[in-house]
């Protein structure tokens, strides 16, 4: 009885079988595990008898020595000195008393050295007639326009390449159940495009087994194992022959293949972002043996199309990515001009509910308020789940499914409107939550025989059925995108920031303490966010080529939030500061002020090409002198700042006509709306996207009128939008 007959009788359930040490190899080629350096023959596969023209069993314990004519024993000892072996794969060797060359394929494995060994003196296409057949294919899938000419010209050339019947590619969902998305195959094949495979049909070890090695082959279904033999100084090793290609297959892959009618296999894995997407899985009638030469060609087309597969994906995800971002940030705008964020989200078209394809109406409960859009469950219903949610989420930000009723069995009750459910959860001191729907939307899926396994059977057996089986999905919605799902959690940053600002906007204008409170956290937190940034640069430096690209991009952004939050913060204590500190009032000569506002803005000035006009002499006024700087530099950085003109120009002056001489700073920047002139003044009114015009917290002016305000004055303005803005201020009331 062989090793791989013992392990299967003692294999209950598919996911237990060890098929990376079935200890034994395919026959069309000969595996040999020598010890380093003297390559002594610590196991091989009993087939070798005929290599080395002597019983394998009186091989062991030889060294290579004896078997391989001297100037390949020299070449290949040149070669296993190399760094890394996959540079000078394969090596070419002959044998003393074995007629032809041999392709040798070495590789290290638990401290031994496997020779895998094919004749390289087959009838096998040039290296350049491969090279054509590959170079066309990676030019051609190159130019596919989108996913679905990647899918067909990779199947016909690969069919090219390897001359197999069948080409499919074969895309995993995301509990490993798969699907053919592509297929080109002989006349007399039946079709399997469009068809589902279980999960089962590749398991758990299977999958892994794919993704440490891209490619396996198996050239015909009916071949008898080679047993590897081991000597007395195998010390019992169970071989790991993971990375061979001439590995064993499982008998119960075997037999599922010849239930298919398959005479030979091929797989090349697809892995995207390092998970196994799917497989390009090829299929022939007959025996078929593909020469090292093309399996590395097909191997590469594998890897070429793993990375278009990506690309092409995140392209056509883009425009809706964009599309969704696009809403986000209308949405926000709409938010930060409400007192209440939940009128931002849903008092003009499109609503919230727009950030999802297929959506057919949404919710929110903030502050045991519930509002109803669309096409929902009843109010009743919507308490209820809400309930539920809140154990069931348990802190999570946010949770999404295409079936409700799996995690939450009354859902079956309003599937019509919500089979699918996205919600993100706003912290807050009674639940708070934004709900999606989609509804129950019935498919007819289409299975390689029945996907169910027949109750009390879990031994390891192959399946034997491949007929056509369907079965109507009930009971749930269109899947949720990726984009959704991002822009969904963006959305509640974006609630979360303009919620927290609505509400210390509010308690500045009603709580008289919140100076003091702000000189506190602003000493408590801003240290502790130094740091955060600190460590994030720390580990930018030493860490990023050790770091996959949204790994980076989490970890700078963890940067720039820290040095966001320690900026507003600092805006922050300066806004209470004004209210708080006592002023020192004295005659001030205003031009000497505006010459310390430009010596201390020279650089910013100079960086953006532009002069401040000073239209003087200017008067001498009762002020601080240090909290008027701030007015003018604050003024003055606005005016360069939001103008997109080449030729920026800033004009300072005064006017004394009256009894209080009115300052102003104009410029010719890109104006303010007059619905939002009066708006300019509070916390955190922004009136552009974050990131626009180099971003901003939305405090500055309040800072600017919160001086004003302490000097007795007021600040207005006068502004066309494209046009450029005026900004008047006072330092005394007028007479």
């Amino acid at each position: 009885m062989s090793l791989t007959e013992t392990i299967g009788d003692r294999i209950t359930h598919c996911a237990d079988e060890p098929i990376h040490i079935p200890g034994s190899i395919q026959p069309h080629g000969y595996l040999l595990v020598l010890a380093e350096p003297d390559l002594t023959i610590r196991q091989l596969s009993s087939n070798c008898e005929v290599l080395l023209g002597q019983s394998a069993r009186a091989c062991l314990g030889q060294t290579m020595g004896h078997f391989l004519t001297p100037d390949s024993l020299s070449n290949l000892q040149r070669k296993l000195a190399a760094a890394d072996l996959r540079t000078v794969n394969p090596i070419k060797i002959q044998f003393a008393d074995a007629a032809g060359i041999w392709d040798a394929v070495a590789r290290r494995s638990q401290g031994l050295l496997l020779l895998e060994l094919e004749s390289a003196a087959r009838d096998d296409p040039s290296f350049l007639d491969v090279y054509r057949k590959i170079n066309t294919a990676v030019e051609d899938m190159g130019a596919a326009r989108d996913l679905a000419e990647l899918y067909r010209v990779t199947v016909e050339h690969v069919r090219d390449l390897t001359g197999y019947d069948r080409v499919m590619i074969y895309e995993f969902d995301a509990e490993w159940n798969g699907k053919v998305v592509a297929e080109v195959r002989a006349p007399q094949q039946e079709p399997f495009l469009g068809l589902h495979y279980p999960a089962s049909d590749i398991p758990a070890q299977a999958r892994r087994l794919y993704t440490s090695n891209w490619l396996r082959s198996i050239p015909d279904v009916h071949y008898v194992p080679s047993p590897i033999l081991g000597g007395e100084n195998a010390g019992g090793i169970m071989l790991d022959l993971s990375g061979c290609s001439l590995r064993s297959v499982s008998p119960v892959h075997i037999q599922y293949l010849k239930n298919m009618g398959v005479g030979a296999s091929t797989s090349v894995s697809v892995i995207k972002n390092g998970v196994l997407w799917g497989l390009i899985a090829l299929h022939h009638d007959q025996p078929a043996y593909l020469p090292l030469e093309v399996r590395q060609g097909l191997e590469f087309v594998g890897r070429i199309f793993s990375l278009q597969q990506a690309a092409r994906q995140k392209l056509e995800n883009l425009d809706y990515k964009n599309q969704l971002r696009d809403l986000r940030i209308q949405l926000e705008n709409r938010m930060k001009q409400q007192a209440d964020f939940m009128d931002g989200l849903l008092r003009d078209a499109p609503d919230f509910t727009a950030l999802a394809d297929g959506c057919s109406g949404g919710a929110i409960l903030h502050r045991g308020k519930l509002t109803l859009v669309g096409q929902t469950p009843s109010e009743s219903d919507m308490r209820a789940l809400a309930i539920w949610l809140r154990d069931f989420l348990d802190a999570r930000p946010f949770f999404y499914t295409a079936s409700l009723v799996k995690h939450y069995p009354a859902a079956e009750n309003f599937k019509d409107s919500a089979a699918g459910l996205l919600v993100i959860s706003i912290p807050e001191v009674e639940p708070c939550y934004l709900f999606w729907f989609k509804p129950e939307v019935i498919q007819t899926v289409d299975w390689s025989g029945n996907p169910r396994k027949e109750k009390g059977k879990s031994e390891l057996t192959p399946r034997a059925s491949f007929a056509l089986w369907q079965e109507t999905v009930r009971l749930t919605a269109l899947p949720w995108q990726r984009e959704e799902i991002e822009v969904a959690e963006e959305l509640r940053r974006s609630i979360i920031e303009v919620d927290l600002e609505n509400q210390v906007r509010i308690a500045m204008d009603s709580n008289s303490e919140l100076d003091q409170f702000a000189s506190v956290i602003s000493h408590d937190l801003k240290e502790p966010l130094r740091g955060i940034a600190h460590f994030a640069d720390f580990l930018l430096e030493d860490a990023s080529p050790r770091l996959d690209s949204e790994s980076l991009s989490h970890l700078q952004g963890i940067r720039q939030l820290a040095t966001k939050t320690r900026d507003l913060i600092s805006n922050l204590y300066e806004y209470s500061k004004v209210g708080r500190i006592d002023m020192s009032f004295a005659q001030v000569d205003m031009n000497n002020v505006l010459r310390d506002v430009t010596e201390r803005l020279s650089a910013y000035l100079i960086e953006h090409n532009v002069k401040v006009n000073i239209a003087g002499p200017l008067p001498c006024v009762l002020c601080d002198s240090v909290r008027v700087c701030e007015v003018f530099a604050n003024l003055i950085t606005n005016a360069v700042k939001y103008n997109d003109r080449p030729g920026k120009q800033v004009h300072v002056g005064a006017n004394l006509a009256g009894d209080v001489p009115v300052f102003f700073v104009k410029d010719n920047g890109i104006g303010i709306s007059p619905h939002n002139q009066e708006r300019v003044f509070a916390m955190f009114q922004r009136l552009h996207t974050e990131d626009a015009y180099g971003g901003g917290s939305g405090i500055g002016l309040a800072i600017v009128k919160r001086i004003i305000d302490r000097h007795g004055g007021r600040i207005w303005l006068d502004s066309t939008p494209g046009a450029g803005t005026t900004f008047f201020f006072t330092l005394r009331p007028q007479a």
